[in-house]
């Protein structure tokens, strides 16, 4: 049977120089499960922010993936019409990996749910292409994030490919920011749900092997005692 591909949880550091070891490692997986060295680009979670920065993710991604002999193709989604639009399913169906950028997540959450665009990326994960969300991204594939991050003050809903998760991405910055707000999350989760901490430049990697930490940074377990280095073999398998 076919397995899912690798999938990474990156805390910050899309298309920098720091995550290119990651990024190279991912693409010569996907390439030698007979994918396409290609790079669908979905930068939905930024486009609350504007034109500007939509065009900056984009920009550094296609410099990031030129250094890795990487082609950029660009999912220049910004809502739910555009996530209905079947062009853009034809487009990630062409790639070995799929990048949800940051930005919002609950905006890319919203826009991708019961979509098209999400039954591409789902099935070309479940295939055995890569996946990738970074910040934002990765808090959406997760199954949720803790109410400090969102404005409403209620727990976020991710899609749970990483089931029973909550993401905390930046975390090494957020944790000099908000510790009281971090504990909480660590005593008041629901029930089941484990929330991890993911530092800026820094991957959880989903592979053959489990889980891995890469990058210059660390995972951490957010739990009612406070937090400690994160354990892997707490992280469910992807699915």
């Amino acid at each position: 049977m076919t397995q899912p591909g690798p999938l990474a949880l990156v805390g910050s550091g899309e298309f920098t120089d720091t995550m290119l070891a990651t990024d190279g490692a991912l693409l010569d997986a996907v390439e030698a499960a007979g994918f396409e060295r290609a790079v669908a680009v979905i930068p939905t979670a930024a486009a609350p922010d504007g034109d500007a920065v939509v065009a900056k993710w984009l920009r550094m991604a296609r410099d990031h993936y030129a250094e890795l002999d990487a082609e950029v193709l660009e999912v220049d989604v910004r809502d739910r019409a555009g996530a209905t639009a079947l062009e853009h399913a034809a487009t990630v169906a062409e790639a070995g990996l799929v990048y949800f950028s940051g930005g919002k997540p609950d905006h890319l959450t919203g826009t991708l749910r019961g979509t098209p665009l999400l039954d591409a990326v789902l099935e070309r994960w479940r295939l055995g292409g890569a996946l990738v969300g970074c910040s934002a991204g990765a808090m959406t594939i997760a199954a949720g994030w803790p109410p400090f991050l969102r404005l409403s003050g209620a727990w976020g809903a991710g899609l749970g490919l990483v089931p029973d998760v909550a993401v905390v991405p930046h975390f090494d910055l957020v944790r000099k920011m908000t510790l009281g707000s971090i504990n909480r999350a660590g005593k008041h989760a629901p029930a089941g749900v484990t929330v991890i901490g993911v530092d800026e430049d820094t991957a959880l990697v989903h592979g053959p092997g489990g889980w891995r930490t890469e990058g210059v940074g660390g995972a951490w377990l957010l739990h009612a005692d406070g937090v400690q280095p994160l354990d892997h073999g707490v992280l469910p398998t992807p699915r």
